[in-house]
């Protein structure tokens, strides 16, 4: 490897900045979506990659159609506790 070069995805740490935004996008219950590598950011912020309205895969059209889905709904109300 050479210096600056950009290390190969697993190696590389999650910016904290990207880490707090997936995180709260989940707290207030909206809809993510990402390709490839994206299950193991998600799991770095706490979240399971089957949960509602979190769409991944390795295509960005299947994504598409499910994420314009959820988006429709404007939050996933199915993945937020129930408050009495």
């Amino acid at each position: 490897m050479q210096p600056g070069e950009p290390l190969p995805p697993k190696q590389a740490p999650d910016p904290p900045r990207v880490l707090l935004l997936v995180t709260e996008a989940h707290r207030h219950g909206k809809a993510i979506g990402g390709r490839n590598g994206a299950g193991d950011l998600l799991e770095s912020c706490g979240i399971g990659a089957n949960e509602p309205d979190i769409a991944t895969g390795d295509t960005s059209t299947a994504i598409v159609e499910e994420l314009t889905q959820a988006l429709g709904e404007h939050r996933a109300w199915d993945r937020l506790p129930a408050y009495l």
